[in-house]
C-alpha cells in the first residue's frame, strides 16, 4: 500500500496531481491513498509513504529535508516553478524534481521512477538506528563492517550506524550477492573489482580484508575476480 501526502500551495494542482497519481498508478495495479500532514507523522512503517512537496526557496528545501526526516518517508518528490533549485534540491535525495513548467513531461519520468522504486521496494532492509527508522535496499549496500555491538553500513547512499550482528543482518539481507569475508566484514559481490590472496578491492579502491577462516567461501563466491 502507497500513503501519499501532497504539499502544494496550488489547489487546483493538488487535485490534479492526485487524480493523475491515482490513474497511473491503479493501472499498474498499485493501490494509493493519500493522506494529510497530521497522520503522516504517524504512519506505520510497513507502508510506503511517497511525500510530495513543493519547493520555492531554500528555506522550503530545507523544510522538505525536515519533513523527510522526521517522517521516515520512503521517498521524497519535489515540485517548484523556479529551475533553478534542481541542484540545490539534490541535498534532500528527491527520487524526482518535477518542473511545473514542464510538468506533463516531468510527471511522466516520476511515474516511471516510482514504479522502478516500487519494483526495487521488496528488496530492501528495515534497520533501526537510534530512535529513527531506515530502510535501505540492498543493492545500493556495498559494505558492512563490525565495531563492537555496532555495525556501519557502507551504502550509495551514505553510511549508516545500527545496533545489531552481522550474522543477523545478513540473514535479514537474505541475498546471494552478499558474502562475509571476515568475522568483521560483509561484501556485496557486486561491488567487488578484484580478489588478492588476503583482500579485496572494491570498484571505489577501498580494501577489505579476507580472514583465513573465511577465505575459502571467498574464493568460490568471487572465482572470476581471482588473481
Amino acid at each position: 500500500m502507497i500513503k501519499a501526502n501532497i504539499i502544494l500551495k496550488d489547489d487546483n494542482l493538488k487535485k490534479v496531481l492526485k487524480s493523475e497519481i491515482k490513474l497511473f498508478l491503479n493501472n499498474e495495479g498499485q493501490d494509493v491513498t493519500f493522506v494529510e500532514e497530521a497522520y503522516v507523522k504517524n504512519y506505520d512503517r510497513n507502508e510506503i509513504l511517497v511525500l510530495f512537496f513543493e519547493i520555492a526557496n531554500s528555506n522550503d528545501i530545507k523544510r522538505a529535508k525536515e519533513i523527510k526526516e522526521c517522517t521516515h518517508a520512503s521517498c521524497i518528490i519535489l515540485l517548484s516553478k523556479d529551475e533553478s533549485l534542481v541542484f540545490e534540491a539534490l541535498r534532500v535525495n528527491p527520487l524526482q524534481f518535477i518542473r511545473l513548467n514542464n510538468f506533463h513531461e516531468d510527471f511522466k519520468n516520476m511515474i516511471e521512477s516510482l514504479l522502478d522504486y516500487m519494483k526495487n521496494i521488496d528488496t530492501a532492509v528495515t534497520l533501526k538506528s537510534g530512535t529513527a527508522t531506515i530502510r535501505l535496499n540492498v543493492k545500493n549496500i556495498m559494505f558492512i563492517e563490525s565495531f563492537g555491538h555496532y555495525l556501519i553500513i557502507h551504502s550509495t547512499t551514505g553510511q549508516y550506524q545500527v545496533r545489531e550482528k552481522l550474522s543477523n543482518i545478513i540473514e535479514q539481507i537474505n541475498n546471494p550477492s552478499f558474502i562475509r569475508t571476515h568475522k568483521s566484514y560483509i561484501i556485496n559481490i557486486n561491488f567487488a573489482e578484484k580478489v588478492l590472496s588476503d583482500k579485496l578491492i572494491l570498484n571505489n579502491h577501498l580494501e577489505i580484508p579476507i580472514g583465513r577462516n573465511f577465505k575459502e567461501k571467498v574464493m568460490q563466491g568471487y572465482h572470476g575476480l581471482v588473481e
